[in-house]
């Protein structure tokens, strides 16, 4: 009985899996972060799901398929680091930064020091 949990559990992660990389691909914001809820939700409940039926999940079919699950998980970590930095990027072309800033510091302290005059010495 657990083993068509875990194989329904394992296939619902899936799903959530292809449809975040499809809302990745696609360029959906909300979408995505919804597929992400429900895939850590999804992902939760598998881990929990997995520990409390130790001695059935240890078959090697459910290892390859966890295996196969991560990896594709961390494709999608890459694809959004990819994705963001891109948006980062054209964010930066579409409005620059300002050019200064209201509190400058160019020194250590602060402003630079800027001579006063010129010092007179006297000697004795």
């Amino acid at each position: 009985m657990q083993n068509i949990s875990i194989e329904t559990q394992l296939a619902l992660a899936e799903q959530q899996l292809n449809t975040a990389v499809h809302c990745l691909n696609e360029g959906h914001g909300q979408a995505l972060m919804q597929a992400s809820e429900g895939l850590q939700v999804t992902a939760v409940g598998l881990v929990q799901l997995m520990h409390t039926a130790r001695t059935s999940a240890q078959a090697p079919e459910y290892a390859a398929k966890v295996g196969e699950l991560a990896q594709r998980l961390i494709s999608l970590r890459e694809n959004l680091i990819r994705r963001s930095a891109y948006v980062e990027r054209a964010l930066k072309v579409v409005m620059p930064a300002v050019e200064k800033a209201t509190y400058q510091t160019q020194g250590p302290y602060g402003s630079t020091l800027r001579s006063a005059g010129a010092m007179n010495i006297t000697s004795a």
